[in-house]
């Protein structure tokens, strides 16, 4: 034994001495946990050279587990015949740890590119029917059995549309709209949603013992989180129990923060905790409990999505989220988000749902044609005057002719000739103070932030609703006054 095989086993030479290999070069699978066939045996069976399994685990004397790898070859002598073995074994554990985290950022990516394909094909098929369903509502018989299946259409149509943002969120493919936010305001909105949506007999304790409360985040991005995670809670509570929701003021030094892999900077943060008093986490599960589509849940039980989303909500807000478990005895969520240093509290509530009616030209640009007809009876209906426009070329063509007759543009980001991005630049360099708001279902940051910077006034999420689109298009005509 070399002094590195003595560090890893944890025995010196002495103690190993007179000993059973096994008991000196303990082995077992890092994923089933059960012992491994000794290498030694192997290579005298085979006479050949043998390589260490993939998950080898190498348990120390002390109980420390490393990952190993490499192999076991026959010693031989003149004649050919195997007199022993030599055991050659090194320390992977950084290296093997560094590709999971490769493979696993290589897998969020690929779901990252699923999502961002399907959102836009999937939102505008969603916003034709929700935007005809609402224009049809006034149409329909005033009786209970009508109704029911029109809110059985709306509902399947609004849960379609949110997972659709949670493959969005996951992704990073989706915007964020910051502002300053009271995470006690937005915990307390948070616990009231909660409660008529849980099991009653799940009892919700609050401990808000944070004295700065203040962060720069996306309300809806993090209420969706905490939802989640109180969810989360109530299922792993089958016959009732308690939930602990905590805050504290936490500093964070680079010496000191966490150990994980978000990279926190330097400073004070909020420390969110949700603990329950349920089931647990098998330790198993655990460490795949933030991959997407991976649940524990029984089939049609659940997406998989919920946690996955969480963590790329926190992680957008440069935060850390992560979980200690116990069988039995429950599970704590911990999140970390980074205390802002001025502002003030913006409101939490629900935006106003009224549809707002209003005058002027506006100029509907989407290759979908479901959604330059639904949009335009939608804004018609409200008072507008609207023309339609099947692609960018075709819209900036049509702006070039008469920039001035058109009071604000409704403008997709996806389509082909001329995208979102170029229609509306060359729409800028026409008529400069020219209002557009751009409808997306996803859009890449940096472009978003590249028109922004180029004078983009405001953007809604794809598939809208009548009440939100008219709202956002009375807001961008009210700053032009």
């Amino acid at each position: 034994m070399n002094p590195v095989a003595e560090k890893l086993t944890g025995r010196g030479l002495d103690q190993a001495m007179g000993r059973n290999l096994t008991e000196v070069f303990r082995i077992i699978n890092a994923k089933t946990r059960q012992s491994m066939p000794n290498p030694v045996e192997k290579v005298l069976e085979s006479g050949e050279i043998v390589g260490l399994a993939n998950h080898t685990i190498l348990v120390s004397a002390d109980s420390t587990e490393y990952q190993i790898a490499d192999s076991g070859a026959p010693i031989r002598n003149d004649a050919g015949q195997i007199i022993g073995v030599v055991l050659v074994f090194r320390d992977v554990t950084t290296e093997y740890a560094m590709q999971a985290r490769i493979r696993e950022t290589e897998k969020m990516q690929a779901i990252g590119q699923l999502a961002g394909g399907i959102a836009h094909d999937f939102n505008n098929m969603l916003g034709g029917i929700l935007g005809s369903a609402e224009l049809l509502e006034d149409r329909l018989p005033d009786d209970a059995d009508t109704r029911e299946l029109f809110q059985i259409v709306m509902q399947s149509a609004q849960r379609a549309a949110d997972l659709t943002s949670k493959l969005l969120t996951f992704s990073r493919k989706q915007p964020a709209e910051s502002a300053i936010l009271d995470v006690h305001l937005l915990l307390k909105d948070t616990v009231t949603l909660l409660k008529q949506t849980i099991d009653r007999r799940i009892e919700i304790n609050t401990h808000f013992n944070a004295q700065h409360k203040l962060i720069v985040g996306d309300v809806t991005q993090l209420q969706n989180a905490f939802l989640n995670l109180g969810i989360n809670a109530s299922h792993a509570m089958p016959n009732g129990g308690k939930i602990h929701i905590t805050t504290d003021v936490v500093d964070l030094t680079p010496e000191h923060g966490p150990k994980t892999t978000f990279d926190l900077k330097a400073g004070q943060y909020i420390q969110i905790s949700v603990q329950d008093t349920g089931t647990g986490i098998a330790p198993e599960h655990l460490n795949h409990i933030f991959e997407p589509f991976f649940t524990t849940k029984q089939q049609g039980k659940g997406t998989g999505l919920g946690l996955a989303t969480v963590f790329s909500s926190v992680k957008q807000h440069q935060g850390s989220i992560t979980a200690s478990s116990e069988v039995g005895s429950g599970t704590r969520f911990t999140i970390c988000l980074p205390l802002a240093t001025v502002g003030e509290p913006v409101e939490t509530g629900d935006a106003n749902k009224n549809r707002v009616h209003g005058k002027g030209h506006i100029l509907i640009v989407d290759d979908e044609k479901v959604m330059r007809v639904t949009a335009k009876a939608i804004l018609e209906d409200l008072g507008y005057e609207v023309s339609l426009a099947e692609d960018g070329q075709i819209a900036l063509d049509r702006f070039r002719e008469n920039p001035d007759t058109f009071d604000l543009v409704v403008l997709d980001m996806m389509m082909p000739n001329l995208n979102g991005k170029d229609c509306f630049l060359g729409m800028k360099q026409i008529k400069p103070d020219i209002k557009v708001i751009l409808s997306t279902g996803y859009t890449p940051e940096s472009e978003l932030l590249a028109m922004k910077a180029a004078g983009l006034t405001a953007w809604i999420k794809k598939p809208y609703m009548s009440g939100p689109l008219s709202q956002k298009i009375q807001e961008v005509l009210e700053q032009s006054e």
